[in-house]
């Protein structure tokens, strides 16, 4: 069996105005109780030093004074303490991460780095005793270090927001809310009794047919068949046995396991209480049940049901004027552009009659509209990837370190609003093909693809003429831009740490350079008995090419001088 592959359908819950108000009342009462448990986590925390973490002072005996006051349920009390755990150190792994990348920046020794680092990975950055050192021969931390750890981490801490909880939503596990199929209701299939703040009362919400969590359960279901068909085997011989042991008659019984014996429902629901106008707090208040259900079988199903193309790689590159280009020359998502550019003149309109006011821009219409480009983003993205590998069906994507460039047909703002989505949503697509197929995604150097013809691996930056025009000045290859560039991520040998850093950039523009030079020598005077390039190339471009150089300078007198057309830059 694979690891959990956990994912929450989110499920409008029509109710009443009297289950409504109950469970308003139970949700804020929750967001309460979370916010006092999270307020004590941090006293402790800080107290103690870090040296007790979040799990302990949830775990830690029932020293709050909102338990076993009968403000809530010890089970109750119970689940909140564990989320708000969780929350709590979900933040300190980010100021964990902050603080690595602070002193990774910093221009400490390697040493000083390393016990940083060590003192880091075991978050002991205000720990009151010494810490054993990560250095040989050094039995603990210096102080200097200790001090200087402690600093960076304030640093850290401070570059983010603490977790809130006053519109958190509550997580329920099946010892408060659980799941079964309706018995003669036709329009809500599924149920969900959730505890409520009384003690032994409970509210039935019901949960109309969403297809695609029933698809889910039924494919679940039938993935899951045999072993839940062992487990209820099982279950009914340990009964038989227990009852020939104590004496009992033996019950041989050829009934037919119920479907409820073979289809396990998820027992995790988290409430979802929000305004049905999110930007308008006066608007009335919607539940939703957002059902957390395991996709870890219907993952192993749907890789086995997946037809690849043995041996198949598939390279894209991502652009603004086409969404997609693929090394096969396919251009997917070519009105991308012109929708981002109504999206944009919408949001400037907004944002420049709000300046003109003197008011701020973050207005409703303004966050609505962001929304809405959240949205079309999200949808796109998923919709040209899914349809480009249902088409293609490789076993292996190349793919570029995920970047949107900056296009000046685009405000500024419109650019990072982009940068921000695109972003996050490609990754989350490329992941859920990593889950859903099985298809290897593998990460390649894209510095300075743009500029590099696939033909003959030149790079100059005159070779890309426009935003979709590229014709190399070598080979006089034509070719889309994009397609190009995919090309080049495909043919690539070496798979590269992130472009974003200028030496892994350079790095990779100085192999590219030496592979060309290996290709395309320039003949020398001496072996050629020729005068400059003209037994070569007369137009060799290279001469004028500030990539080539340092190589064509290190040549020396290997090379001949260029004729003084060249030299004039004529």
């Amino acid at each position: 069996m694979s690891a959990p592959d956990y994912l929450a359908y989110t499920i409008p819950c029509p109710l009443n105005a009297g289950k409504l108000v109950q469970m308003t009342a139970f949700v804020r009462k929750w967001r309460q109780l979370a916010e006092r448990e999270a307020a004590w986590q941090w006293r402790q925390y800080f107290q103690t030093r870090g040296v007790e973490g979040f799990e302990a002072s949830a775990t830690k005996g029932w020293t709050r004074p909102w338990v076993g006051s009968g403000e809530s349920s010890v089970t109750l009390a119970q689940q909140v303490m564990a989320q708000v755990a969780g929350q709590l150190k979900g933040h300190m792994g980010q100021v964990e991460n902050t603080f690595a990348s602070l002193v990774a920046r910093s221009s400490l020794s390697s040493e000083d780095k390393h016990r940083l680092f060590s003192l880091n990975r075991r978050q002991l950055w205000l720990a009151p005793c010494a810490v054993v050192s990560p250095i040989k021969g050094e039995a603990v931390l210096p102080e200097h270090i200790r001090k200087l750890g402690r600093k960076i981490f304030h640093q850290a801490f401070r570059q983010h927001r603490l977790p809130g909880f006053k519109h958190y939503h509550p997580q329920l596990d099946q010892r408060s809310v659980s799941l079964g199929f309706a018995k003669t209701a036709q329009t809500f299939p599924l149920w969900a009794n959730v505890s409520t703040l009384e003690k032994g009362k409970t509210v039935a919400l019901p949960l109309p047919a969403w297809q695609e969590l029933m698809d889910t359960l039924r494919e679940t279901s039938q993935a899951l068949a045999p072993t839940h068909e062992a487990k209820a085997l099982a279950k009914r011989q340990r009964a038989e046995a227990k009852r020939k042991e104590e004496g009992r008659p033996e019950v041989k019984s050829n009934k037919p396991l119920r479907q409820a014996d073979l289809c396990s429902l998820p027992q995790t629901v988290r409430l979802i209480l929000r305004h049905r106008d999110k930007f308008n707090p006066s608007s009335p208040l919607e539940l939703y049940l957002g059902v957390v259900v395991d996709h870890s079988a219907k993952r192993e199903l749907d890789r086995q049901n997946y037809r690849k193309v043995h041996g198949k790689t598939a390279t894209f590159d991502l652009g603004i004027s086409t969404l997609l280009a693929t090394d096969e020359g396919s251009l997917l998502g070519r009105n991308w552009l012109e929708k981002l550019q109504k999206f944009d003149a919408k949001l400037l309109g907004i944002a420049q009659g709000q300046q003109k006011r003197g008011l701020p821009v973050t207005t409703p219409r303004y966050r609505k509209l962001t929304t809405r480009l959240d949205g079309f983003i999200k949808s796109e993205v998923f919709r040209i990837v899914n349809a480009w590998v249902e088409k293609v069906r490789p076993e292996k994507i190349l793919r570029e370190q995920v970047s949107f460039q900056k296009n000046p047909q685009l405000s500024g703002r419109l650019n990072r609003l982009l940068s921000r989505f695109g972003k996050r949503y490609l990754e989350l697509a490329l992941k859920r093909l990593e889950a859903t197929h099985g298809i290897v995604v593998e990460s390649r150097q894209a510095a300075y693809s743009s500029q590099q013809c696939h033909c003959c691996g030149y790079i100059d930056s005159k070779n890309r003429k426009s935003q979709s025009e590229f014709q190399c000045l070598f080979c006089n290859k034509k070719v889309h831009a994009d397609v190009n560039a995919a090309r080049v991520v495909r043919d690539r040998r070496s798979v590269a740490a992130s472009p974003s850093s200028p030496a892994q950039r350079k790095l990779c523009l100085n192999e590219q350079v030496r592979i060309f030079m290996q290709n395309f020598p320039i003949p020398s005077t001496a072996s050629s008995g020729c005068q400059s390039l003209a037994c070569g190339r007369k137009d060799d471009p290279r001469w004028q090419n500030p990539y080539f150089k340092a190589v064509l300078a290190a040549l020396g007198g290997e090379v001949a001088t260029p004729p003084s057309v060249f030299a004039r830059g004529g």
